[in-house]
């Protein structure tokens, strides 16, 4: 899936204050994924995840100046819930 077709699915209110044609999910990674883990839904979660893949959320999120505590909780729980069940599979 391209940047633009990635974007287009995304929840429009994410990108409110900006032109959606100017942003690029590879040349703006931080402020897409920000805006998906403070205001975005499920489907946004599942759209950025499958484009970046989880080692990039997680370099992102850790270079983040701040994250909303919400979003810092939902990452940690998801996180501790794969590491379960990845232990549960070996």
């Amino acid at each position: 899936m391209s940047s633009k077709e990635c974007i287009c699915k995304m929840s429009s209110y994410l990108f409110w204050d900006t032109d959606i044609n100017n942003v690029d999910m590879d040349m703006h990674p931080s402020y897409i994924i920000q805006r998906v883990m403070e205001y975005g839904q499920l489907e946004d979660w599942h759209l950025i995840r499958s484009y970046y893949g989880l080692d990039k959320i997680v370099s992102v999120c850790q270079s983040l100046r701040s994250l909303d505590p919400r979003a810092l909780a939902y990452m940690l729980l998801y996180f501790k819930y794969l590491k379960r069940r990845i232990s549960l599979l070996s």
